[in-house]
């Protein structure tokens, strides 16, 4: 056999190996690839992006089932202090958005549980509103209404409620949209009203058997400056402007204030009890 004869036949065998190596190789990736999942572009997806992904999917889980058992808890505890509180059942229907009351200022009008709602989409206003209620006796015949805040600064509305004939029925409405107005219930039942956009007032009123609300004691400043420094210039009574009194000091004012004050009432949030399912 001639050199050019032995050189060909190594050749050969050399371009065989090659192409046997080559093959393993192929098939070793084939396999690899078989072996990983398959990402929604069609791609492999690396071993350790799956693992972090079935990590992230199994703490996403977890943290949706803590959200759960934490929403269930909070509408426990909202039936819970429903029931301790042992409210009629027009009230409890009122806070559970089920019903709502006729305004008895405006004709043809309700009021309900969801009125942050409306305002937000009309007038941009109690769009991040949060809402309370309380139970305060406001005409002294021994039955809590209803006081229902929806409440966002410097956005506040209030109604007093209660029940007239077997049915719900509103006795007042307070609403400001300005810092220049405000308003409270005092826990014995008497609600203050004040502004200083027109001048400077202050009024102190309750409610009748009927939940008419009649004045108790109405102060009163003038547009110009007091030079006494006195926080209001005279007041008058039972709603009888024709009977004012000139104010002497304002000691005199926190004397006569402090027999209509009372302590704040307890609020409780409203975060969930609309969302607590008829049984």
């Amino acid at each position: 056999m001639n050199d050019c004869a032995k050189g060909k036949i190594l050749l050969a065998i050399i371009m065989g190996e090659i192409l046997i190596l080559t093959s393993c190789g192929l098939q070793e990736r084939g396999d690899t690839h078989n072996s990983a999942e398959i990402g929604k572009n069609g791609r492999p997806i690396p071993t350790d992006m799956i693992e972090d992904t079935q990590s992230e999917d199994g703490e996403a889980a977890e943290a949706s089932s803590e959200m759960a058992e934490a929403t269930s808890e909070t509408a426990e505890a909202a039936i819970q202090i429903l029931a301790d509180l042992d409210m009629p059942p027009l009230y409890v229907a009122f806070l559970r958005g089920e019903i709502s009351v006729p305004n008895p200022f405006v004709p043809d009008s309700e009021l309900g549980f969801y009125d942050d709602r409306e305002y937000a989409q009309v007038e941009h206003v109690f769009e991040n509103a949060a809402k309370s209620f309380s139970l305060v006796d406001v005409n002294r015949d021994g039955v809590s209404e209803l006081i229902f805040r929806i409440y966002s600064s410097p956005d506040e509305l209030m109604y007093i409620l209660g029940i007239q004939e077997d049915g719900l029925a509103c006795y007042d409405v307070q609403e400001t949209h300005t810092t220049h107005m405000d308003f409270q219930i005092y826990d014995n039942g008497i609600v203050m009203w004040g502004q200083n956009y027109d001048g400077e007032e202050e009024i102190y009123y309750s409610y009748d058997n009927g939940g008419k609300p009649y004045e108790l004691i109405h102060f009163v400043r003038e547009e110009t400056d007091s030079g006494a420094g006195l926080y209001y210039d005279w007041y008058y009574r039972d709603g009888d402007e024709n009977a004012k009194c000139a104010l002497r000091s304002n000691e005199e004012y926190e004397a006569l204030i402090s027999s209509y004050e009372g302590g704040h009432p307890e609020w409780f949030s409203c975060d969930s009890f609309a969302d607590i399912p008829v049984e």
